[in-house]
């Protein structure tokens, strides 16, 4: 049960906050064991300590999997070169990289191809070609394929075996069923009980069944390397991966990420090393918001801003992506020559975000299409790897399924972002005859539109979200786990929630309610005055409390001395200088009473 808490206008025609505040019933009096509750946990003890070992499940299982490894090993033998055709994102970048970086651990030789964004998402006759021409006899996808259909057909009259590696939805009309094997848990008939891991995710598990199989029938391939230290190694990638694509945190891909993090914590790759110096990253404090907020924006930067394909010695080509060089070179002079680069297209692709976000806020407010249940929207200079962000920013503040386009020539290409209630790829599949290319999933999508068909598929979709999306659906809302009162707020309690993280996706970081705080100072942060610094004081406390507010995009107003304040906020400890202290982050606030 939840209660819905409208934030009307405050007496005196004070300020308001635009979202509404959800507010879930307290279902245990223990905290942990509420929170615990909402997240539908019935083994706390498994979920508060994941086990490795025995949580994992047999990557055997996976449809395809006997048939894949069993290609691999043949191909160790006969001293195949063994392409990777892999996405361009953090998902398949990062996929690609754990999984060349393994197999070249074993001497094989290995070849990549790294589409650029301005060749298209997914399995192309152009990388085909490329595979082939570079001696490979075997290709594996990572995070892509699943509907390669006519690709398929391709490598088999190239004379390429083909393994299929993905997760996006299968479609029937469009499986690639010449594949030599395809390995996806999402095929109907495939018994594997985890069905959301990520690319990467998958990638990792083919690597640790191929390195089982050798370890178990023919250890001599693995020429005194050590399969299990192959295996954990690799996982700071597989947690790049999983956060980054914004999988569900629970399951395998929770066990993926909360190892993946300890590894990450103390990765050997000089790339990583570089980029964690030049982004300020503390390697010892890396969690799930360090890699959503920190190191996947980086990683991604390149190829967003349509970035030419990367080639060196120390890169397996015929092509590949700075992305995927930064992760694999074992050359700390390569490392930091990438890194830099990425940092420079991180910068560039901030500044560019944040012109064409203004662009389209402007819009959608002066076109009025905030009252509309979908929101859809085309620029003509907008690029292409921007738009994503710009659908995600402009879903998150407006609360709606929104669709933002670049504008190229006839054609209209971009991404959507969706609320719950409004399922992507099936809206997009029910108008898919007026479009030229669409995937991707229940939040997320991609897709192509003749221009000509635009006003066609906008008054599609808007009459689905007519349809499927009720008015209390909508809108801009906070989902508060608990309000907590003042012996809540300690340091003990804000060790005990630590355990609940990794936090994203299915596994939200806990957002509570605190009713009634005293501001006793505001200090105002950041180069453009975008952060608050707070003293404050829990009604029924002791002793006042530090918050911090990041980016404050509330009433400019509500912080001011002396007023009372009820807060959505997160309990944190935090840790300056040596001194560790229990710490407020604030996400929204109003008046009290």
């Amino acid at each position: 049960m939840k209660s819905e808490i409208r934030n009307p206008a405050s007496p005196a025609g004070g300020p308001k906050s635009e979202k509404k505040w959800i507010v879930a019933e307290r279902t245990d009096p223990d905290l942990i064991k509420h929170l615990l509750k909402l997240r539908g946990v019935e083994d706390q003890e498994i979920f508060l300590n994941p086990d490795f070992v025995s949580q994992q499940h047999d990557p055997f299982l996976m449809k395809g999997m006997r048939q894949a490894v069993d290609r691999l090993i043949e191909a160790a033998h006969k001293q195949e070169v063994i392409g990777v055709f892999a996405d361009y994102d953090t998902d398949g970048t990062p996929g690609a990289a754990l999984l060349l970086d393994g197999l070249r651990q074993l001497g094989l030789q290995t070849a990549v191809y790294i589409p650029t964004r301005s060749e298209g998402y997914g399995l192309s006759e152009q990388g085909l070609v490329a595979l082939k021409a570079a001696n490979a006899g075997v290709v594996i996808t990572i995070d892509l394929g699943i509907t390669a259909n006519h690709e398929a057909e391709m490598a088999v009259t190239l004379g390429l075996d083909l393994i299929i590696t993905d997760h996006h939805l299968v479609q029937p009309e469009r499986y690639p069923k010449r594949a030599y094997a395809v390995i996806n848990p999402k095929q109907a008939d495939c018994p594997y009980p985890f069905k959301d891991l990520c690319g990467g995710g998958i990638a990792w598990k083919l690597l640790s069944a191929f390195l089982t199989q050798i370890e178990e029938f023919d250890p001599t391939l693995l020429q005194g390397r050590n399969p299990e230290s192959i295996r954990r190694w690799a996982l700071d990638l597989a947690a790049i991966s999983t956060v980054c694509d914004m999988m569900p945190l629970v399951g395998e891909n929770r066990l993926l990420a909360h190892y993946g993090l300890q590894v990450l914590r103390q990765t050997r790759r000089p790339g990583l090393k570089a980029l964690f110096r030049l982004a300020r990253v503390d390697p010892e404090r890396i969690g799930a918001g360090t890699i959503g907020f920190q190191i996947g924006p980086r990683i991604n930067a390149p190829t967003r801003l349509a970035a030419e394909a990367y080639s060196s010695e120390t890169v397996p080509g015929p092509q590949a992506s700075l992305a995927l060089g930064l992760l694999v070179t074992s050359s700390v002079t390569e490392a930091d020559f990438l890194a830099d680069q990425l940092e420079q297209y991180n910068l560039s692709r901030q500044e560019q975000l944040e012109a064409v976000y203004q662009q389209a806020e402007a819009r959608v407010v002066a076109e009025g299409l905030m009252n509309r249940k979908l929101i859809m929207l085309a620029g003509a200079d907008w690029p292409t790897g921007l738009v994503g962000l710009v659908a995600g920013r402009l879903m998150q503040k407006f609360g709606r399924p929104t669709i933002v386009l670049s504008l190229q020539g006839e054609e209209a290409v971009g991404s959507a972002r969706s609320i719950d209630g409004f399922h992507l790829l099936e809206a997009l599949s029910h108008v898919g005859q007026n479009l030229k290319r669409f995937g991707g999933h229940a939040r997320a999508a991609g897709l192509t539109i003749e221009r000509q068909h635009l006003e066609l598929i906008y008054d599609q979709l808007q009459s689905l979200a007519d349809d499927r999306l009720s008015d209390e659906q909508l809108g801009p809302r906070l989902l508060i786990e608990a309000e907590i009162e003042a012996p809540d707020v300690t340091s003990a309690t804000a060790a005990l929630l630590s355990h609940l993280g990794p936090h994203g996706i299915g596994n939200p970081r806990p957002l509570f309610l605190l009713t009634a705080v005293r501001v006793l100072e505001v200090r105002v942060l950041g180069t453009l005055g975008q952060h608050r610094k707070l003293r404050l004081q829990i009604f029924g406390a002791k002793a006042p409390i530090s918050g911090i507010a990041f980016s404050w995009q509330g009433e400019a107003d509500v912080f001011k001395v002396g007023q009372t304040v009820d807060l959505a906020c997160y309990l944190d400890e935090h840790t300056w200088n040596g001194h560790t202290s229990t710490q407020l982050e604030v996400v929204d606030a109003r008046l009290h009473g």
